[in-house]
């Protein structure tokens, strides 16, 4: 079968690799933001190019039952993020070997769109690395010994990716979390992600694109800008990230990883944490009042 004979004539198929266009404009735009902001970090903080503070989370739209089909389903968007999680089960598996807990599957798929390069159809190996992150997050939250020889199968779709690889993996935790209790199934608690990235003030005068603020952590060679977009680690040259999946009902951590060139020592690491420990009772918030709300409208229905 030749080559032509796979493509789909009734659709405008679209090339396999695109990459967005560069407007003359930009440059100038660039250059006013980085003046500003050069100006302006003598110390102090600004606010970030959508507006934010430092330490403010981007708005949060969470909503459930979108998929009817599915046991659960759950969409959120927060900036230029935007995911879709589906649940399906718990089911019995026939031919499993008997297991006293429930067995948690997680796959997660890009939209070729959803990120500035196109991406080919199927699961890569960044998809694969998000699933693992995921699945280990929700996990602990799980009660898997209630449904002994049962399976779980959790199935994230990124639509937009606007920041670094963490910050999907936080806001796939938090929508992957409602959806499991949309579907019903029982948890220790609601899990929210939160992600940070490490920058200094200093890296933003070799900035090329967009402003944002910093908020000081005791050592003055980090800062920790909450909940960062793709614009904003490109162009800060981030020293490092910190990713934190939480049950702030229980004041538990269900998974943290975090990276940092030359190193950090406890206390700095400890701030941090306990700023993105605040920021997840906020998502946490959000995610009860979704799932009250949801809850309220079947009831009336």
């Amino acid at each position: 079968m030749s080559a032509s004979q796979l493509w789909d004539k009734r659709r405008n198929n679209g090339p396999e690799e695109s990459c967005p266009p560069v407007y003359a404009h930009e440059e100038l735009h660039v250059d006013l933001e980085v003046k500003r902001l050069c100006a302006a970090t003598k110390g102090k903080a600004v606010d970030r190019g959508d507006g934010r503070t430092a330490q403010a989370l981007r708005p949060i739209f969470l909503q459930c039952g979108l998929i009817p089909q599915a046991s659960g389903s759950a969409y959120i968007e927060t900036g230029g993020m935007k995911i879709a999680c589906a649940i399906y089960g718990p089911r019995q598996i026939r031919g499993r070997q008997y297991s006293g807990k429930a067995e948690l599957n997680v796959d997660v798929r890009y939209s070729p769109f959803a990120t500035e390069w196109r991406k080919r159809p199927g699961k890569d190996a960044e998809s694969a690395s998000l699933g693992h992150h995921i699945h280990e997050a929700l996990l602990p939250s799980l009660r898997l010994d209630l449904l002994p020889k049962a399976s779980i199968d959790v199935l994230v779709q990124i639509l937009e990716a606007d920041g670094p690889e963490e910050s999907c993996i936080a806001a796939a935790v938090t929508v992957a979390s409602t959806a499991l209790a949309e579907a019903g199934i029982e948890t220790y608690g609601l899990v929210a992600g939160v992600c940070g990235a490490f920058v200094t003030c200093s890296s933003y005068t070799k900035a090329s694109t967009s402003s944002a603020a910093v908020a000081v952590l005791p050592s003055p060679s980090f800062s920790l800008l909450v909940d960062p977009t793709r614009l904003e680690v490109q162009t800060s040259s981030a020293l490092g990230w910190l990713q934190l999946n939480a049950m702030p009902a229980l004041g538990s951590v269900t998974s943290m990883r975090h990276a940092v060139r030359g190193g950090m020592d406890s206390d700095e690491l400890d701030a941090a944490v306990q700023q993105l420990m605040e920021k997840a009772v906020e998502v946490h918030y959000v995610m009860a009042k979704t799932l009250s709300e949801n809850f309220a409208s079947a009831q009336q229905s």
